[in-house]
């Protein structure tokens, strides 16, 4: 069921604009209205297609259908979430390649320390002229080995307190 409140806001803000007005001033709607007043309560329904992961999301862009992953739009909502409490975002393609200092700021560690680690061979990198450059496919995968290696030591130290009644 529509209601005129939808037409009045259509009409306010350009998106569907009657074909004319009566002397009391009604808003007259033509066919070429009617058919576009369709295709934008299409565009307000999309399709959800499928169920738990596999599911699939169908949306009408004018003439072209766009399918979209459900994980595609959760992760979109995250990022709009994040973007509402003034967050910083950043989406960075698997195969880009960084500088040292980016890869540095996104470990959170110094250059200097990154360069250790890079010349020590626990991060494969590769130079474009005598830069230093890293994946970032690569810098993801350090990344975690070395979150699951601090976890470990953490598990071994919480757990000899706990052979030595530290009281922890």
């Amino acid at each position: 069921m529509l209601t005129v409140r939808p037409l009045h806001h259509y009409d306010s803000i350009g998106l569907l604009k009657p074909s004319a007005r009566s002397d009391s001033g009604y808003r007259l709607y033509g066919q070429d209205d009617i058919a576009c007043l369709h295709q934008i309560q299409a565009l307000r329904r999309p399709a959800l297609i499928g169920k738990g992961e596999s599911a699939q999301l169908r949306l009408i862009d004018g003439d072209e259908v766009i399918t979209v992953p459900v994980s595609a739009m959760r992760m979109l909502v995250d990022f709009l979430a994040h973007m509402a409490e003034d967050e910083a975002m950043v989406l960075v393609p698997q195969e880009a390649e960084l500088t040292a200092q980016q890869a540095a700021d996104f470990l959170n560690v110094s250059r200097p320390f990154l360069v250790k680690i890079l010349e020590e061979g626990k991060l494969a990198f590769h130079k474009v002229g005598s830069h230093r450059r890293v994946y970032f496919k690569e810098l993801i995968a350090f990344k975690d080995e070395s979150m699951a290696e601090s976890r470990n030591t953490l598990d071994d130290l919480a757990k000899q307190a706990q052979d030595l009644n530290m009281g922890y």
